[in-house]
């Protein structure tokens, strides 16, 4: 995908150029972050999430109404940030402390899902991408009168850039983050 001063990466040796490690990211990232903006106040939204490849879009979901609604609503662009956290590398000073990680940040334009057969689709595809373990008999399915209780949005992507920092296996300072 072409990048634009949204998607630079400025430390060339962290950014990741391949679109296919890309899309595994965001196709098996349990979470993502969503941040939209109204009347200039940034608001971010954490949420499940579903990369639909084909369509190179998110789809994401919350209650019928909220902020995140009334945010889409009056400002579709948004940004939506996948990330995961490695181990920690000390350094001989606090200044060359680092951190191990993967990202992928997004852009692009937000819509709400008004069909009913995609919103349908949409929510059975978290059931699937989430909780495929759980027999489909012990749960029982959505009905349109349960989906109306939720927004479904679709992200349709514009741009995007990856990220990745790691160290060798054997890093002599390298160690997880345990909260003390």
């Amino acid at each position: 995908m072409e990048k634009t001063s949204l998607t630079q990466v400025r430390r060339r040796d962290r950014n990741v150029a391949d679109d296919s490690w890309i899309r595994e990211r965001l196709t098996k990232s349990p979470t993502g972050v969503v941040a939209v903006s109204n009347n200039g106040q940034p608001y971010i939204h954490a949420n499940l999430f579903i990369y639909d490849e084909k369509q190179n879009v998110i789809y994401f979901h919350t209650s019928a109404m909220g902020h995140l609604r009334q945010n889409v609503e009056n400002s579709p662009k948004a940004s939506f940030i996948i990330f995961e956290m490695g181990r920690l590398i000390a350094g001989p000073r606090a200044l060359d402390f680092s951190v191990e990680y993967a990202s992928v940040v997004v852009f692009g334009t937000v819509v709400i899902v008004r069909e009913q057969a995609e919103i349908m689709d949409v929510l059975q595809r978290y059931f699937t991408k989430y909780a495929s373990h759980i027999p489909s008999e012990n749960i029982e399915p959505f009905t349109w009168e349960d989906a109306k209780k939720t927004t479904v949005y679709k992200l349709h992507i514009a741009e995007w850039s990856g990220k990745e920092h790691r160290e060798s296996d054997d890093h002599p300072n390298a160690f997880f983050y345990k909260c003390r």
